[in-house]
């Protein structure tokens, strides 16, 4: 063999190790540990009726001792049979199953986590996916969201998904609760604990919050209008009404009560019955929450930071169009003493001008300037002689305006007293009012 010769096979053996080296490389970086790959029950998929076993495979062979599966429902409790096992008639031991508790599952979303232990390098993984069970949701928006993929997002972004069933008769004892038909999932969101531990919360359902299209309740949450006065009812039951939603159970004057259930009991991270608006789009969101937002206080966390709509500009179908103008919670009445004054309004409040005014003299105050789309006139002014007068020819009185704030911005309401004849008269600084409105 000459020398030649020997270069080149010194040559190809060293390129071969070189080979069998980036293999065994490539090999353990691809295969570094045993993941789920495929499951029955689909990964994100959605079934019809309890399945009695949930089987993975595995990219990887198995090690039995630190491998395992457990299934939780939407309230966190376990609905398997804790008999996890890899299985050993499988020769690559790729397979991993565990028996699921049927009587335990209803229509919901429900979490599998699952631990694997290789046993090609010895290597540890763990990892969770869910999976729906039940037909799914009727409403609007659920036709075209994937619930899986809402819950995942629910989860990634703070929140916990919960199961609820529509129950009547909640003001009476457990026993005498009726359970509707169907489910709904929720997610809720928690605020951080305050001194005394209390955390505070909101739920919004899940294909509501999942969606990126417009939804009557995200828009009630991002358009918070003012509050109906409170007559003693449910302050929150009044917001929702006024906003053309319902929390009602049975009629209303019903004081049976009702609301969404879940299966656990009252606790520091559970209510175990919340009334949900619901809106004619079939979008919800937990009554509480909505009025909490309107008065400034927002509970759990700020939805608007986390559902997936997020508009450029508001359509603002809360705040302006109305045929009929909102109940006030705030009426302001200003004299003539307020001129040029500011106010400052909400959506929803109404501000009232009375000025001294004799009508028998042809003269009367009329709206000379006004932005319409901030305040809008509610019909024509009131005309009324003071308290106790006895009306006689000639006598004065009050003339009353009244407007309500219909949208945010700015306006400046001038009122002057004319004679609307006299067209080419100037109003005198004494015959004019003038007022600097500012809706938020």
């Amino acid at each position: 063999m000459n020398r030649i010769t020997k270069s080149i096979l010194v040559a190809v053996f060293i390129a071969a190790a070189l080979i069998v080296i980036l293999l065994k490389s490539t090999a353990s970086i691809a295969f570094a540990h045993a993941e789920i790959d495929t499951c029955t029950p689909a990964i994100n998929g959605t079934v019809a009726t309890a399945p009695d076993k949930l089987t993975c495979t595995t990219t990887e062979a198995l090690d039995p001792k630190g491998s395992s599966l457990s299934v939780f429902d939407a309230a966190g409790t376990s609905v398997d049979k804790g008999d996890s096992a890899v299985d050993l008639n499988d020769a690559d031991r790729k397979t991993i199953s565990v028996s699921l508790d049927t009587s335990k599952m209803k229509d919901g979303v429900y979490t599998v986590k699952w631990k694997t232990l290789s046993a090609d390098d010895g290597d540890d993984a763990d990892g969770s996916f869910t999976f729906t069970m039940g037909a799914a949701q009727t409403t609007a928006m659920a036709q075209g969201v994937d619930m899986a993929a809402a819950a995942k997002y629910c989860t990634d972004n703070g929140g916990t998904v919960t199961t609820r069933y529509p129950t009547y008769n909640t003001n009476a004892e457990q026993s005498q609760w009726l359970r509707l038909a169907g489910s709904r999932d929720f997610c809720v969101f928690y605020s951080e604990a305050d001194s005394t531990g209390f955390k505070s919360q909101i739920e919004i359902a899940l294909d509501t919050l999942y969606t990126d299209q417009p939804t009557l309740a995200v828009l009630a949450y991002l358009e918070p209008v003012s509050m109906p006065p409170f007559t003693g009812a449910n302050p929150s039951t009044l917001y929702c009404n006024k906003l053309g939603g319902t929390d009602i159970w049975g009629g209303m004057n019903n004081a049976a009560g009702g609301g969404w259930v879940t299966d656990a009991p009252d606790s520091a991270t559970n209510f175990q019955v919340v009334g949900m608006c619901v809106f004619p789009d079939m979008s919800a969101i937990d009554s509480w929450g909505l009025t909490y937002k309107a008065n400034g206080v927002v509970r759990g966390t700020d939805l608007s930071k986390v559902i997936r709509y997020q508009p450029s500009a508001l359509p603002n179908v809360f705040l302006s169009g109305s045929s009929q103008p909102a109940v006030s919670a705030v009426d302001k009445t200003l004299t003539k003493a307020d001129n040029k004054s500011s106010v400052m309004l909400n959506v929803g409040d109404t501000l009232s001008i009375a000025l001294d005014s004799n009508p028998s003299t042809g003269f009367s105050w009329q709206v000379a300037q006004d932005d319409k789309a901030v305040l809008a006139p509610l019909g024509d002014s009131q005309f009324a002689l003071p308290a106790g007068t006895t009306p006689v020819p000639g006598a004065g009185g009050t003339q009353t305006f009244s407007f309500q704030a219909v949208g945010k911005g700015q306006t400046t309401l001038t009122l002057i007293y004319i004679r609307p004849w006299e067209k080419s008269v100037t109003p005198t600084p004494d015959d004019t009012f003038t007022v600097t409105v500012t809706v938020q």
